[in-house]
């Protein structure tokens, strides 16, 4: 199920049930469209209608989904590949071979970043024609990736870091300790925000590359969503959407979606084991 909220009301207004385990939300091409893990579709809604098109048909488990002016990034975790799709026509316009369970995507003026959970790499897929995908090494797990100040930011879940990479070349600028088992990302404000499963927020300074713990912002951040400098964050334990002022730092409201699942029930239908919880002294 994908839920809309009115961001003035904070208040559930919709739902649209797009098929089994969605996983992924980006706007695009003036549709709302959407990962499903088993259906091997990327669902397409019509937002003024709150239904369901016709979509882009895949050949494996979509996980990440990205929006970009009038084109859709996916990453299929089962064939390691990504898939280009033009959002106004529906249409499958390139596929990328990656490494193992690509992960998320983001897009920069001239290349597309991937992150491969798996091979413990990052895809960078250059936008125009004539040069060829090259992968760069990271940290262990690689899951989400941002732009922002000049560069490519990924959170080494494994390995309790935020690596920073070169926009352009993607050489290693440098890898800051975070939370453990840190997840989604967000930047805002002019800092990265990093969200981990394990219940902590961190603000890391670009200017000087130290992070942070934002105090009182206790949630388990599995993705985000960047409004202005208000950040929302999926928070997986017990199923809420939290809004986050980048500006002051402070926790904001919180919105509950429990009634449609939660994370626990996510991993339960996706045969996937919750993170370990480690010692950060470790």
């Amino acid at each position: 199920v994908v839920v809309q909220v009115d961001k003035a009301t904070e208040q559930v207004v919709g739902s649209v049930n797009v098929g089994e385990s969605a996983s992924g939300v980006a706007v695009a091409g003036g549709s709302v469209w959407v990962g499903t893990r088993w259906n091997g579709t990327v669902a397409r809604i019509d937002p003024s209608r709150l239904v369901v098109v016709p979509g882009v048909a895949v050949p494996g488990v979509v996980l990440g989904v990205t929006g970009s002016g009038n084109e859709v990034w996916a990453t299929d975790t089962l064939t390691s590949q990504v898939f280009r799709i033009d959002a106004t026509s529906s249409t499958l316009v390139d596929v990328f071979d990656v490494g193992l369970s690509p992960h998320n995507i983001a897009i920069g003026d001239s290349t597309a970043w991937v992150t491969n959970t798996d091979s413990n790499t990052v895809t960078m897929i250059p936008l125009g024609r004539g040069r060829a995908p090259t992968d760069v090494d990271v940290g262990d797990r690689p899951l989400h990736v941002v732009l922002g100040a000049g560069s490519a930011w990924i959170t080494d879940s494994a390995d309790g870091a935020l690596r920073r990479l070169d926009e352009n070349t993607g050489e290693v600028q440098a890898v800051i300790d975070v939370g453990t088992w840190p997840h989604a990302l967000a930047f805002a404000n002019g800092a990265v925000w990093v969200g981990t499963e394990t219940g902590s927020f961190w603000r890391v300074d670009p200017s000087s590359n130290t992070s942070e713990q934002v105090v009182d912002a206790e949630f388990t951040s599995i993705d985000t969503a960047v409004d202005g400098n208000d950040i929302w964050i999926a928070d997986a334990n017990g199923g809420l959407a939290v809004r986050f002022d980048a500006t002051t730092g402070a926790v904001g409201s919180i919105v509950d979606l429990s009634e449609f699942g939660d994370c626990d029930t996510f991993r339960e239908e996706a045969g996937q084991p919750r993170p370990p919880t480690r010692d950060p002294g470790l």
